[in-house]
């Protein structure tokens, strides 16, 4: 029994480049100079440019330990990394704005939607699966990334968001399937989950019973030999749960 399909987002759904990452990066320090700026707090965009490429090392570390933090944690991190700009904890408007500031990027740099992503939930929403979203979020919110999701309209389709900014964890930590399982109501022997990681995605899936399918775009990238399916494009998805579902793709 086919029940419900999970997605990972970056790199399944919808993807950066070159330039957006870069425009997003140059948004976030701009927005958070200006922000600083305005609570009192004079620093050149040098200055929060080197703070906030030290508090990236310190979240890749973090990152790699299977934690994650909110976005005004990560903003701590980057005021910690000014060089005694704001000594203590920031006031509480301060560190809203710099939030805001810190997470809106996404929003001005839209990532693109990647091959097939449409397709593929409109074709799994259309045979009443239940569907949901597991996403590492990186340096940008489940708050800004579900309006992002839905000007490509993509949000629309999705019954349940698990990300790990929100929960504290990062995939492939079993709890964040588990809590997106619960929240679509499903056991994890009838959901499969559709994502480009072999550790996160794939291995986190199978580790909680449910099937994985490994999206691998280019050859020679990294096999995942725990996958049930391995597809090259999201318009091969249908075709792979169809044939778990037993019937035509069509």
């Amino acid at each position: 029994m086919l029940a419900a399909v999970t997605f990972d987002c970056w790199q399944t759904l919808i993807a950066d480049d070159e330039a957006t990452e870069g425009q997003a990066r140059r948004l976030r320090i701009t927005g958070c100079r200006e922000a600083l700026e305005r609570g009192g707090v004079a620093v050149g965009e040098t200055a929060v440019a080197a703070a906030y490429d030290a508090a990236g090392e310190a979240l890749a570390t973090l990152w790699a330990s299977g934690r994650d933090v909110s976005t005004e944690a990560q903003v701590r991190l980057l005021l910690g990394r000014l060089d005694g700009a704001l000594a203590g904890e920031p006031p509480a408007r301060l560190l809203r704005d710099l939030a805001a500031a810190y997470a809106a990027p996404v929003l001005e740099a839209l990532p693109s939607p990647c091959d097939g992503a449409a397709e593929a939930l409109a074709w799994v929403a259309a045979r009443g699966l239940r569907l949901g979203l597991i996403c590492n979020t990186g340096r940008t919110p489940g708050r800004t990334l579900r309006p992002a999701l839905a000007r490509r309209h993509m949000l629309r389709y999705l019954h349940a968001c698990t990300f790990s900014d929100e929960v504290g964890l990062r995939k492939p930590d079993p709890r964040l399937f588990h809590a997106t399982l619960g929240a679509l109501e499903v056991a994890a022997d009838a959901a499969v989950h559709v994502g480009d990681d072999p550790v996160a995605d794939v291995a986190g899936a199978k580790r909680v019973g449910m099937r994985a399918v490994y999206l691998c775009r280019k050859s020679g990238t990294r096999q995942a030999a725990e996958a049930d399916a391995t597809i090259r494009s999201l318009r091969e998805l249908p075709a792979v749960l169809a044939a778990w579902a037993g019937e035509g793709a069509g």
